[in-house]
């Protein structure tokens, strides 16, 4: 009877975890892990329970930007995953996809872990989760540039979640996505408004996650409109607010510096990406650092043609065909202005080809 109450009462606890842990609520679900962390010998004695247990902190770790935290828990949950229902599985598959696109940007990998969360969604008589996997989707659809698609899920999330009064932080995540959607429909007053209602929301409730990726957003708004000062500006200020320098804000310092000339700056921050890639694991912005510091600092050179070939090389072997189609376009400008006519219009070629997968993707989905 005791063991049978101590499960009872680990399970609550859990639940209740993780519904803090998908609504964002970082204050209140750093208090519910301490209180799950002292029951650890408890869940040690229940497999079943330790691995449900796992998966909550999984998606802890997300929120918490404790990417290597993340990466260790998901390796101790893959071997025990059989151990999950399909409501934990469908849980332990939505975070996985998620660390794919933020931690290591393999959107292939992530598409998979989201198909499997929704063959074990169809088990699950809840409209809250549904709206969890359509925020999820519009998230890597943002992320794949399928604007559509994106724009399409997260209207999805939001009609659900606007009527729940307890998500309101993930409202504010909806209208985050909705406004970087909005920058690549050259919507830029309406992302302006939605980050900026975001920001408001983030400093009324002394959220600095949020405030963060909200100011972040705006350093990007400016920077996709060519306002370089701006861009450094805001994306200096989303610093003040985040625990360390991540590799897309390190990136897009970087890349504004250089376009301001303050080649020191640029260098720094390229440094600093780096090693933000580095200890992610992320090689997709790995390569990018390498041809920003060659289209900036090489120019001209046999290096800067050996980078980029490499460089577009690799985009095109993992099918990021928006990388494909910005950098061959770029090298292929380059050849042209060498008066290299031969290897401009194979580049050309290949940015065109790139530009038919993505109407392609877009279209298939």
């Amino acid at each position: 009877m005791q063991a049978a109450n101590s499960v009872s009462r680990l399970t609550d606890l859990l639940n209740e975890f993780y519904f803090n842990v998908k609504v964002q609520n970082l204050t209140r679900a750093t208090t519910l892990y301490k209180q799950l962390e002292d029951s650890y010998d408890e869940f040690e004695a229940n497999h079943q329970l330790q691995t449900q247990f796992n998966v909550v902190l999984f998606g802890y770790a997300l929120l918490n930007v404790d990417f290597e935290k993340a990466q260790d828990l998901l390796e101790k949950i893959e071997p025990v995953k059989q151990l999950l229902d399909d409501q934990w599985c469908y849980r332990f598959y939505l975070f996985k996809g998620l660390h794919s696109i933020i931690c290591n940007s393999d959107f292939n990998d992530a598409r998979t872990s989201f198909e499997v969360a929704e063959q074990r969604l169809g088990s699950i008589d809840d409209e809250i989760e549904r709206a969890e996997y359509d925020y999820k989707m519009a998230f890597m659809y943002y992320h794949l540039e399928d604007t559509l698609h994106s724009v399409q899920y997260i209207t999805k999330a939001l009609e659900t979640f606007r009527d729940k009064l307890e998500y309101n932080k993930k409202i504010a995540s909806c209208e985050l996505i909705l406004g970087l959607n909005s920058i690549d429909m050259k919507q830029y007053e309406q992302a302006e408004e939605q980050f900026y209602r975001v920001l408001d929301y983030a400093n009324q409730i002394g959220d600095n996650s949020l405030k963060s990726n909200a100011l972040h957003n705006l350093g990007l708004l400016y920077a996709s409109q060519n306002k370089a000062s701006a861009a450094v500006h805001w994306l200096v200020k989303s610093l003040s607010a985040r625990k360390e320098v991540h590799y897309i804000t390190a990136y897009l310092l970087s890349r504004e510096n250089y376009k301001l000339g303050n080649k020191e700056d640029a260098s720094e921050w390229l440094q600093k990406g780096i090693e933000s890639c580095n200890n992610y694991g992320n090689n997709e912005y790995l390569v990018r650092f390498k041809l920003l510091e060659a289209y900036y600092e090489n120019y001209g050179t046999s290096n800067f043609k050996t980078v980029y070939e490499e460089g577009i090389a690799y985009f095109h072997k993992e099918k990021l065909w928006r990388y494909v189609d910005e950098y061959s376009e770029q090298l292929a400008s380059y050849y042209r202005q060498q008066e290299l006519y031969k290897e401009a219009a194979e580049y050309y070629a290949l940015a065109s080809n790139a530009r038919n997968k993505i109407c392609q993707s877009e279209g298939l989905n």
